[in-house]
């Protein structure tokens, strides 16, 4: 799941929401498995908790398949939908010959 806002004060009410909708259905959020993110050009610090824990920011995250990086950039899911494709070809070598 993702949660897209403007602010880092709107980010920290989604996820905030997203917290007290899932405990009432008797989920729980993993703190160790949510990061957040700042995609743009500018590089910030966000400081946004799950209950009492901040969570971590990652410059690089996949999501459904792709890389989505912090400086907004394809460069590194390019290199990684290359690689996927290269190893991909070499175990079809046998096949080949």
């Amino acid at each position: 799941m993702s949660l897209l806002a403007e602010s880092e004060h709107d980010l920290q009410d989604l996820v905030d929401h997203l917290h007290a909708a899932s405990s009432r259905l008797g989920l729980k959020v993993s703190n160790s498995k949510t990061e957040v993110q700042c995609i743009g050009k500018d590089e910030r610090k966000m400081n946004i908790k799950l209950t009492t824990k901040e969570l971590k920011q990652s410059d690089n995250f996949v999501y459904f398949g792709g890389v989505i990086s912090a400086d907004s950039s394809c460069d590194k899911d390019v290199a990684r939908r290359i690689d996927i494709a290269s190893g991909e070809v070499r175990n079809l070598d046998d096949i080949w010959k």
